[in-house]
């Protein structure tokens, strides 16, 4: 199967606080650059092609869209797998006949209920509340009939505290809920304490708590929660003593993992083996971006950089992730480590060259907050209390 990231245009009507691409500019992928990677799919001899349209928001290039289905549509005997990333902002009834027609995977930006919905996801004049319309358009999508639809949330230092009451509401429209760490939190969280930064542990604990018995106890619903899937598999791990069915499960479905990297064209008709690449405005990550598809595909055989971890550089990635000191001695090591370890059997490109291309290993700060560990307690102190039943969570 061939996976591919076509960025349709860098413009987007938000200006979100969190959003990770801070040097947009408003360039649209024009049909003659479209070409470039239409050529590429009709060429691949892949029975399946996977294509992810981003932006920016996608949806203000739609005829982009459009022209690229019409190229692609009974051209090629391959299946033809569609998903978009949008705020949904801005939909119309032809946008919803083309997503339904073409059963095109949405993923959908919801923060949580307005209050938390607009704490960070604004217009550029920031004066403009699109959470009602967002809503509106999401059960309009729905009302079709339309089954493929996810909501992305991001979790940030303002809205961590209203985490339940957001993912109760969220999940009153029984999709898949992927939640995503605000790449500030994530940073500051690895390089300060929580107090440094304002961050209550305890709060967090809190509302975890009350997260996970909700779609425990709503067992139909678990799958919709991806964390709280995942937690629950853990445990089972920790509980049989074997870690590799939740290791090699993370390491296959995150985006590090290589088998899911998509080759990124960007408005330009340009290549590069990941979107982060070509995102971000690192001089040294500008090289990696290529003319065309060959020279993209003959520099991944050939760069030092992008080629597959030596045994020695697993275990040297495997020490970078050691978060402190204290992982040595703690009991839920075993646990990361197998995470680890097949993360870096499965290290995509874009990893692989952040790594290679670190001077050194960056210590995090010694106190640093480990989500997974204080996560793990709570669902001991879940069962020792007997709010969640060890036997179904052994199920």
């Amino acid at each position: 199967m061939s996976k591919f990231w076509i960025n349709v245009t860098t413009s987007c009507n938000l200006a979100c606080s969190y959003c990770y691409q801070n040097n947009r500019s408003n360039s649209m992928l024009l049909d003659k650059n479209a070409d470039k990677v239409i050529d590429v799919i009709l060429k691949s001899e892949d029975d399946a092609h996977d294509i992810f349209f981003f932006g920016g928001e996608p949806l203000l290039n739609f005829s982009s869209l459009k022209y690229i289905n019409s190229k692609l549509r009974g051209k090629t005997r391959a299946q033809l797998n569609y998903s978009m990333t949008t705020n949904l902002t801005i939909l119309t009834n032809e946008m919803i006949d083309f997503i339904c027609d073409n059963n095109i995977n949405v993923c959908i930006s919801i923060d949580g209920d307005e209050t938390s919905h607009t704490l960070n996801r604004y217009d550029a004049n920031g004066d403009i509340n699109y959470f009602r319309i967002t809503i509106n358009n999401l059960k309009k999508i729905l009302d079709r009939g339309h089954k493929k639809v996810n909501i992305l949330k991001v979790l940030t230092l303002n809205n961590y505290q209203s985490y339940y009451d957001d993912m109760v509401f969220l999940s009153k429209f029984n999709c898949q809920i992927v939640v995503n760490l605000d790449e500030n939190l994530d940073k500051a969280l690895a390089n300060q304490s929580p107090e440094e930064i304002g961050f209550s542990i305890e709060k967090y604990k809190y509302e975890m708590k009350r997260i996970f018995l909700y779609f425990i106890n709503k067992s139909e619903e678990i799958g919709n929660f991806t964390y709280v899937y995942d937690l629950k598999e853990r445990f089972k791990g920790l509980f049989y003593d074997d870690f590799s069915k939740v290791g090699k499960d993370n390491a296959l479905r995150c985006c590090t993992n290589l088998d899911n990297v998509y080759i990124n064209c960007n408005t330009n008709g340009n290549f590069s083996p990941c979107h982060y690449i070509d995102e971000k405005s690192d001089t040294i990550l500008s090289n990696y971006v290529y003319e065309n598809h060959d020279e993209l595909i003959e520099s991944i055989v050939k760069d030092k950089n992008l080629r597959e971890f030596s045994e020695s550089e697993k275990l040297c990635y495997i020490t970078k992730k050691q978060i402190s000191s204290k992982c040595g001695i703690c009991k839920y090591r075993d646990s990361c480590l197998h995470d680890f370890y097949y993360e870096s059997n499965n290290l995509c490109y874009y990893n692989r060259l952040r790594h290679r291309l670190s001077t050194e290993i960056q210590a995090r700060h010694i106190s640093s907050y480990c989500m997974k560990r204080d996560m793990l307690d709570m669902v001991f102190e879940c069962v020792n209390e007997g709010s969640a039943s060890i036997n179904d969570l052994l199920k």
